[in-house]
């Protein structure tokens, strides 16, 4: 029997084919990860920042015009994203409430070609207003 030379050309293309397919599932899973990550630190930066614009100066209540009280609207910030086990940065000027939530996510396959981890932000204000 006669060897042709194109024996094992079928592995090699199966081996090339291979690597792509499992580099895409690769870039699918940590994007898809990254993702979900963002949305959580969004939603984790935007209840701590509503928590923070209800806090309202109990003296101002008294009046009748609600005004932010800076200390309070910090803590219960702070106090929210600890409840979340996440760390962030509140920041509060006037009525409105800021934060920033920061995560790292795990590469996944990406650490094959040296991304070990992915960062991903969530920020969100909120303004406390009086009501109607």
């Amino acid at each position: 029997m006669r060897r042709r030379p194109q024996d094992g050309s079928l592995t090699l293309w199966l081996a090339v084919l291979a690597t792509g397919l499992f580099g895409t599932a690769g870039l699918v899973a940590a994007g898809g990860a990254a993702l979900a990550a963002k949305a959580r630190a969004e939603s984790q930066a935007f209840a701590a920042a509503r928590a923070g614009a209800e806090a309202l100066s109990p003296s101002s209540l008294a009046t009748g015009h609600p005004v932010l009280d800076p200390a309070a609207a910090q803590t219960a910030a702070e106090k929210a994203l600890a409840a979340d086990d996440t760390a962030g940065q509140v920041q509060v000027a006037g009525r409105t409430v800021s934060v920033t939530v920061t995560a790292q996510v795990p590469g996944g396959l990406l650490v094959l070609v040296g991304v070990g981890s992915l960062h991903v932000t969530g920020s969100a204000s909120s303004t406390a207003t009086p009501g109607p």
